[in-house]
C-alpha cells in the first residue's frame, strides 16, 4: 500500500513533524483526525522502543467509537496483526466506571479510546491525542495529565478546531504563536486544504469530475451553509465576544512568519550628512537587503505598501503585501529607526525613494525604479523632512 498516494500534502506534513508536543488548529472535515489514525496504528503496531501505546481522548463516545473503528479499518488494510475491538469498564481514582474502547497489537501495544477526565491517563504511559480539545470539559487538566507522560517518551498531540475566542484551546495557541510554550504549531483552513487537493479526493471518492469551477462553487456553497460561523468552523478564526471591532484573536488568526528587516542610522548626526553620501549609504543597504525579497513578489498578483511614519523616538514601519485569495497580505516587513538629534526630528528615510508608494493605491516591484522629485532647500537629509 503506497501511503504517499493515500495522503493529501497537509496530512503528510502533519503527520512527519515528530515534535514532543505538537497543535494544530483546523477546518472541520478535512480528513486529519484519519490521518492521525494511520499513523497511531503503525506507532502501536511497531514491536520494541519505536512503538508505544496510543491514548485518544475525545470530548463524546460518538467521536471516541469512530476514531476507533477508523484505526481497525486501517489495521486492517495495512495487514497489520491486531485484535478485536474490546469495550473494557474500569474504575478511575473517584471510582468512577469509565467505558473504553481498545485494540490491541501483536506488538504488544494497544489503542485505548478514553473519555477525557484527566484522571483517566493515570498510571499510563505512551502517545496521547487530545481530539477536538475545544470541547472537553477540563482541557488545562487535562494537558497537565498528559504532559506528565513525556517524560519517558511519550508524545502529547493537540487536534481541533476552534470554540471561541476566550476558550482554553484559542488560549493555548495563543501561548504557542506567541513563543511561551515550545511546542510545534500547525494551522490547517479550509483553503490550505482545497490546496492540497481536498477537493480533488471529495471527487475522486464520490465519483464526480473535478473542474475548477466545481471546486469554486463547493466552497462557496460551504461557506453558506456555515453562515456566521464560516470563519470558526472553516478558517480557523475563534468567534468573537461583542465590543470589539478588531479583537486581538482576528489579529493573530491572520499573524504569519515574514522577514523582518530593520535599518538605523549609522550615525547621530545622518541627517545632516551630504544628500549624495547619505542616498548612496542608504541605497547600498536597500540593494543587499530589500531588493532580493522585493524582487521574489509575484508580479500577477497585486500588491500594495502600507507605512506608519516614526518621530524621533519611534520606528517608522513599511509593510508591503501581497493580495492573497484568503486576504492574507504581508511577504516581509521592514522599520527603520530615525536619527536621534537634540531637536525632535520628524525624519522618516526619504531615501526609501526606490521603494516608496501611496497607501492603499497597488504596487508591482517595477515601481521600485521610480523616482521622486528631490525638495528645493538646503542638499541634506534633514531637509528632506524639516525641522520640529
Amino acid at each position: 500500500m503506497d501511503l504517499g498516494d493515500v495522503l493529501l500534502p497537509y496530512q503528510k506534513k502533519w503527520l512527519e513533524d515528530r515534535a514532543q508536543v505538537k497543535v494544530v488548529e483546523k477546518s472541520r472535515r478535512i480528513g486529519l483526525t484519519w490521518a492521525q489514525a494511520l499513523d497511531d496504528v503503525l506507532k502501536a503496531a511497531t514491536s520494541g522502543r519505536d512503538g508505544m501505546d496510543v491514548l485518544y481522548i475525545s470530548f463524546n463516545q460518538d467521536m471516541t467509537r469512530e476514531y476507533i473503528d477508523t484505526c481497525a479499518d486501517w489495521a486492517k488494510k495495512l495487514q497489520v496483526v491486531a485484535g478485536q475491538i474490546n469495550e473494557d469498564v474500569f474504575r478511575d481514582g473517584d471510582e468512577r466506571e469509565i467505558k473504553a474502547f481498545r485494540i490491541d497489537f501483536a506488538s504488544g501495544h494497544k489503542i485505548l479510546a478514553l473519555s477525557n477526565r484527566p484522571s483517566n491517563l493515570r498510571g499510563k504511559q505512551g502517545r496521547v491525542i487530545i481530539d477536538e480539545a475545544a470541547f472537553v470539559d477540563d482541557l488545562p487538566e487535562l494537558l497537565k495529565a498528559a504532559l506528565a507522560l513525556l517524560m519517558w517518551g511519550g508524545q502529547v498531540i493537540v487536534i481541533s478546531t476552534h470554540n471561541g475566542a476566550d476558550n482554553p484551546f484559542n488560549e493555548l495557541i495563543r501561548d504557542v504563536r506567541a513563543g511561551n510554550l515550545p511546542y510545534s504549531l500547525h494551522r490547517i483552513t479550509l483553503d490550505d486544504a482545497l490546496a492540497g487537493g481536498l477537493y480533488r479526493r471529495i471527487c475522486q471518492v464520490t465519483k464526480r469530475e473535478w473542474t475548477p469551477e466545481a471546486e469554486e462553487g463547493w466552497r462557496a456553497d460551504l461557506v453558506k451553509t456555515y453562515g456566521d460561523g464560516a470563519d470558526e468552523e472553516l478558517f480557523c478564526i475563534p468567534r468573537q465576544s461583542p465590543g470589539a471591532y478588531l479583537p486581538a484573536a482576528m489579529i493573530e488568526a491572520c499573524m504569519q512568519p515574514v522577514p523582518v528587516l530593520t535599518w538605523t542610522p549609522p550615525a547621530d548626526n545622518f541627517v545632516d550628512w551630504p544628500l549624495p553620501v547619505a542616498e548612496t549609504y542608504t541605497k547600498g543597504w536597500i540593494a543587499e537587503h530589500l531588493s532580493p525579497l522585493l524582487a521574489e513578489l509575484p508580479k500577477a498578483q497585486a500588491h500594495f505598501c502600507g507605512v506608519d511614519f516614526g518621530r524621533s523616538g519611534d520606528l517608522s514601519v513599511f509593510w508591503p503585501v501581497t493580495e492573497q485569495r484568503d486576504l492574507r497580505l504581508g511577504p516581509l516587513c521592514w522599520s527603520c529607526a530615525t536619527a536621534r538629534t537634540g531637536r525632535s526630528s520628524r525624519f522618516s528615510l526619504p531615501y526609501w525613494t526606490n521603494c516608496r508608494t501611496s497607501p492603499a493605491f497597488p504596487w508591482t516591484p517595477e515601481a521600485t525604479d521610480r523616482r521622486w522629485p528631490k525638495p528645493s532647500g538646503r542638499n541634506t537629509a534633514r531637509s528632506w523632512c524639516g525641522r520640529s
